[in-house]
């Protein structure tokens, strides 16, 4: 999605009018992918518990940490980075 929206203003200001599921299917390679409630973090799982459900997911990976309780409302967002 940064790369999507590295280009100039004007370009800049048009893609972020887009939807996510818009920006998809103009972008080659940028795919939409819908997460299921059992794979959304709660804010206090464990480091283990995120990497062993990362064993069965290939390529690059970020994790949604959404609050406990409100499951709508995106805490954060985790990369192997942060895990290191």
């Amino acid at each position: 999605m940064a790369q999507f929206l590295n280009t100039g203003q004007a370009v800049r200001r048009t893609r972020l009018g887009m939807t996510i599921e818009e920006a998809a299917c103009l972008t080659p390679g940028l795919a939409l992918v819908l997460v299921t409630q059992d794979r959304l973090l709660k804010a206090q799982a464990t480091i283990e518990e995120v990497l062993k459900g990362a064993k069965a997911i290939y390529g690059p990976i970020l994790w949604l940490v959404v609050e406990d309780g409100r499951e709508e409302y995106l805490a954060g967002v985790l990369s192997p980075f942060e895990l290191m």
